[in-house]
C-alpha cells in the first residue's frame, strides 16, 4: 500500500459501501444532510438536503488501475455516479451489494448476518485475483499458492509489487486515519496548531531536476534560493533521480519543504557517503558525527516528504575510521518527516536541538527508518508514529544493535515510538530497543524512550534496554506499553511497562506540547490520501 500524498484514489469496485452513521464524503463528492442521524439516500428518512458542489480533489482523476481507460472501462470509481440507497436489513444489503449497477450504499442500522459468517460478495466489473508467493503463518490444513490466471496489470501501467512477507507490516504502518484527506492542495503549512487550511497562504515552489528540466539541478542550489528570513512556505519539488550531494538548510531559512515528485519515495534519492572519520577536503580535520549528515536541517518548521535520504558510507572498506554516518540531522523545532525513507547503518537519524535551552520537536509519520547501531538518537523531543523501523545487519554480516540512543535533558521528553513496526532480516533476540546516551558523560541528563502500541519482531531482546557509558538505564526513563508481536514481553524489572494512567500522559499530544503537526497540509503537488488497506497499485516498501 502506498500512503504518500497524491491524487485521489478509489476502490476497484463499482459499488461503494458506507457503514454506520453516514459519512459526509463519498466518492462522488460532498453531500449535505438534515438533522437527526443525517441518513441520506433515495428512501432515507429524513430526506437529504441539496448536494453541495464537490471539492476539486474529490473529482480528480484517479491513478493506478483506477485511471486505466481499457477493458471496456474508463477507470473504476467505487460507485461514483451511481444511485445512493439506504439499507437497514440483510436482504436489502445483499440486493444492492451484489447488483451489477453502481450504487453508494448507506448502512443505517445494525444488521445481523444470518447465518453467522455469511459472506456477501460485492459485485465488481474489473478485477481478477490470483495466488502468487503466499506466505502462510500459523496455519493448518491445505495451503495453496500459485492458483488462478489473470491479465498482467503492467500492460496498462507500471508498478513494483511488494514482497508478500512485507504485507503485514506495510498494512499496519499505513493503516488508520489521515488528517490530510480532503486537504486543499496549493496551500502552505502553518505553525499555528489550530489553523485551518483555508486560512493558509499559497506556497512558493522551486523545482529541481537532474536533467535540467527544473529551475535547478541540485537540491542545495534550490535551498540557497530560499529567501533568508522568509515568512511563508517554500516548497522545493525534486523530480525523480539520484542526487549525490550534501544538503544544508540553514537556520535563517524556515518554512521550507523538500518534496519528491515521483510516484514513490524511492524515486527521489538524496545520498552521500561522509562518515564521522572522513577527512574534510580543506584539511581542517574530520567531519565528526553531526557533520557527516547527508541532509542537515537547522531551520524551524521544516518538512520532508515522499523521498529517500541516505548515507551509503561503506563501513566494510573503511574500518580504519570512525563509522558513524548520519543520513539526516535535524537541529530545529517543528520538523515533519512524512512519507520518507531515512536509511544508513550507524547513527542514521540524529535529532537534536539548536541549543540546549531551545525546543526541538520532530514528528515522523508514514516513514521508514533503517539502520543498526544507535540509529535513532539525539536530545530532541521526537515522535515516530505509524512507521516502520527496519533493523539491518552490521557491515560484517552479524546481527547486533540498538534502535534508539536518546540523550534527553531531564526537563524534556525524549523519543516516543508509537503504532510502529520494528522488524528486519536479522537474528532473533539480537537488538536492543535502546540505551541511555549521556553525551560527554553528563550525569544531569535523563535519557528517555517509550515504545508503545507497536509491533515488535523476534529480533528484539527479551531484556530490551542497555547501559551506555557507565550509566545505568534503570536510573533513566525507558518503558513500553501494550506492544505486540514475538518481541514483546511481560512487565518485569528488566522490562518496565507503563500503567494505563502513566500511558495517558505519554500520548503524541503530550510529547509535542501544543504543536499539532496533523494540522499541517502538504505542499502544492500533494493531493488527498484515500485509505484503502489493500491496493493493486504502488509499493510502500523502501
Amino acid at each position: 500500500m502506498d500512503t504518500t500524498p497524491r491524487k485521489a484514489r478509489h476502490r476497484r469496485r463499482r459499488t461503494a459501501l458506507i457503514a454506520g452513521v453516514p459519512l459526509a464524503l463519498g466518492a462522488a463528492g460532498a453531500l449535505a444532510y438534515g438533522t437527526v442521524f443525517n441518513v441520506f439516500g433515495a428512501d432515507a428518512q429524513p430526506e437529504a438536503s441539496a448536494a453541495t458542489t464537490a471539492p476539486a480533489w474529490a473529482t480528480a482523476t484517479a491513478d493506478g488501475f483506477a485511471s486505466v481507460n481499457a477493458l471496456g472501462q474508463n477507470g473504476t470509481y467505487g460507485g461514483r455516479g451511481g444511485k445512493t440507497v439506504t439499507v437497514r436489513n440483510l436482504a436489502d444489503l445483499e440486493k444492492y451489494a451484489t447488483a451489477s449497477d453502481p450504487y453508494v450504499i448507506v448502512v443505517a442500522a445494525a444488521i445481523t448476518m444470518d447465518p453467522v459468517g455469511k459472506e456477501i460478495k460485492v459485485a465488481s466489473n474489473t478485477a481478477t485475483l490470483v495466488q502468487r508467493g503466499n506466505v502462510f503463518s500459523g496455519t493448518s490444513g491445505r495451503n495453496e499458492s500459485g492458483g488462478g490466471t489473470a491479465f498482467d496489470p503492467k500492460t496498462y501501467y507500471s508498478y513494483t509489487p511488494d514482497k508478500a512477507a512485507d504485507v503485514p507490516s506495510l498494512v499496519k504502518s499505513g493503516a488508520g486515519p489521515r488528517s490530510s484527506i480532503g486537504a486543499t492542495a496549493n496551500t502552505a503549512s502553518n505553525t499555528a496548531s489550530n489553523t485551518t487550511p483555508t486560512t493558509k497562504a499559497a506556497a512558493t515552489s522551486l523545482t529541481v531536476a537532474t536533467d535540467g528540466s527544473g529551475q535547478y539541478t541540485s537540491v542545495q542550489r534550490a535551498v540557497d534560493a530560499v529567501p533568508a528570513g522568509n515568512t511563508s512556505r517554500v516548497v522545493i519539488q525534486v523530480k525523480p533521480g539520484t542526487y549525490r550531494e550534501t544538503v544544508k538548510v540553514p537556520a535563517n531559512k524556515p518554512h521550507a519543504t523538500i518534496e519528491g515528485t515521483g510516484a514513490s519515495r524511492k524515486d527521489t534519492v538524496i545520498v552521500y557517503d561522509n562518515a564521522a572519520g572522513t577527512k574534510k577536503p580543506d584539511g581542517s580535520g574530520t567531519y565528526g558525527t553531526p557533520g557527516s549528515a547527508t541532509v542537515s536541517v537547522q531551520a524551524d518548521d521544516f518538512q520532508a516528504r515522499n523521498l529517500t535520504i541516505s548515507n551509503d558510507f561503506d563501513e566494510a572498506r573503511h574500518q580504519d575510521i570512525a563509522g558513524q554516518a548520519v543520513a539526516l540531522l535535524t537541529a530545529a523545532d517543528k520538523v515533519v518527516l512524512d512519507g520518507v525513507i531515512v536509511t544508513g547503518d550507524q547513527d542514521t537519524l540524529e535529532m537534536e536541538t539548536a541549543a540546549a535551552n531551545k525546543p526541538g520537536r520532530v514528528y515522523v509519520t508514514n516513514s521508514y527508518i533503517v539502520g543498526n547501531v544507535d540509529f535513532v538518537f539525539g536530545r530532541a523531543t521526537a515522535v515516530i508514529d505509524k512507521s516502520v523501523i527496519t533493523l539491518k545487519k552490521r557491515w560484517n554480516g552479524t546481527s547486533a544493535g540498538f534502535v534508539t540512543a536518546p540523550g534527553t535533558p531531564a526537563n524534556r521528553k525524549g523519543i516516543l515510538i508509537n503504532r510502529t513496526t520494528i522488524s528486519g532480516d536479522v537474528a532473533a533476540r539480537s537488538f536492543f530497543l535502546g540505551r541511555n546516551w549521556h553525551a560527554g558523560g553528563d550525569a544531569s541528563l535523563r535519557p528517555q524512550t517509550t515504545v508503545r502500541n507497536s509491533t515488535l519482531s523476534a529480533a528484539i531482546k527479551s531484556t530490551p534496554w542497555s547501559d551506555m557509558g557507565g550509566f545505568s538505564w534503570k536510573k533513566d526513563r525507558f518503558a513500553e506499553y501494550r506492544n505486540t508481536g514475538p518481541g514483546a514481553g511481560a512487565a518485569s524489572s528488566d522490562r518496565p511497562q507503563l500503567t494505563d494512567a502513566q500511558a495517558a500522559d505519554q500520548e503524541v499530544a503530550d510529547w509535542l506540547g501544543g504543536w499539532n503537526p496533523d494540522a499541517l497540509v502538504p505542499g502544492p503537488r500533494a493531493g488527498p490520501r484515500h485509505q484503502c488497506p489493500y491496493r493493486h497499485r504502488r509499493s510502500l516498501t523502501p
